[in-house]
């Protein structure tokens, strides 16, 4: 609309030049009783829209400066719309070509697992969650699918990673420490989003971990639906949680050799994906201990959860869950010292 704004106000002016004995305006308002400044502009953008799109309407060039911008509004035209109708029609084609190679891949699962006997019920969870992959897949892109990413050099994959994954991290009190403290050195917290957090995808019913499994990560929820069960203690019944988003699962394995007391999975809903980011446990320690600021903070908080722990086991007399949080609102300011 602005481009045919313009063009009509060149248009017009065009008709006001001094020389010209004809002009488009005289032979189209001989009678004066249209000769307006609303009707003039409104003819002019009238003859501006049929320049652009398929139309033909009573005014015409009448001189060579009209002749001339009219030839020049035709050409841009001309090529402003090809242009447009080449994007679109490239971006549809795209699009079906996607669309026809899930489609293909999906016949081929489906016969696949028909000649290979799978089970029904397992056939269509499998293909409900890819089919809901996909769809994301179309919504969200995968940093997987951009194959410039190959090309970036190695601290801008770095501050990529950690700009992704700190934002998850940095809620929990210890890692926001880290990330504000000025004795601990920025690259600790690269290295770690780097080297020991990594993302993975739950689908429904899925199972993380079952009860007597070595824990060797800390786990934060980030999207979909999480359930964990454990019995508290041998005289109580089964007890049943949903995890809240932004929680933190088995925060223990990072400061003590920990087994799983309960089962958690991903949510009954098929249509989902369950979401987490992975903290490996021994690449934690590894990398907090090259430093001697952060290890400190980091021994000072871990000591102060597993008191906590060790608290609460102690006047329950339950066992600790999984999902146990020592709630610690601030870590020691002193580094331990």
């Amino acid at each position: 609309i602005l481009v045919n704004h313009y063009t009509a106000c060149g248009w017009y002016a065009i008709s006001n030049l001094e020389g010209p004995a004809d002009n488009w305006r005289i032979g189209s308002f001989f009678n004066t009783e249209h000769d307006t400044f609303g009707y003039r502009y409104a003819t002019s953008l009238h003859w501006s829209l049929t320049q652009f799109m398929p139309g033909s309407m009573e005014v015409n060039p009448r001189n060579l400066y009209e002749r001339l911008f009219a030839i020049l509004v035709l050409l841009m035209g001309m090529i402003g719309f090809s242009s447009f109708v080449s994007n679109i029609t490239t971006s549809m084609t795209s699009l079906r070509n996607l669309t026809s190679e899930d489609g293909k891949q999906l016949w081929l699962l489906r016969r696949f697992m028909q000649q290979q006997g799978v089970p029904k019920i397992l056939g269509l969870k499998i293909c409900s969650f890819l089919e809901y992959t996909l769809t994301e897949r179309r919504n969200r892109v995968p940093a997987s699918d951009i194959k410039l990413f190959a090309f970036l050099s190695e601290p801008l994959k770095d501050e990529l990673n950690y700009q992704l994954r700190v934002k998850h991290l940095e809620r929990h009190p210890l890692f926001s420490e880290l990330c504000g403290d000025l004795q601990v050195p920025s690259v600790l917290m690269h290295r770690l989003c780097r080297t020991a957090v990594s993302n993975h995808s739950l689908a429904a019913g899925d199972i993380l971990f079952c009860e007597g499994d070595e824990a060797h990560h800390m786990y934060c929820f980030i999207s979909g639906e999480l359930v964990y069960e454990y019995t508290p203690s041998d005289d109580d019944i089964t007890t049943q949680v949903y995890i809240k988003r932004g929680d933190y699962i088995c925060e223990a394995a990072l400061w003590t050799t920990w087994r799983h007391v309960g089962e958690l999975r991903a949510g009954p809903q098929e249509t989902s994906l369950s979401e987490l980011l992975y903290l490996e446990a021994k690449a934690f320690g590894a990398i907090v201990g090259r430093h001697p600021n952060a290890w400190s903070l980091a021994s000072a908080y871990g000591a102060r959860f597993m008191e906590e722990l060790n608290t609460v086991e102690q006047v329950t007399g339950k066992v600790v869950s999984d999902i146990f949080n020592a709630k610690l609102d601030l870590v020691v300011d002193n580094h331990g010292e």
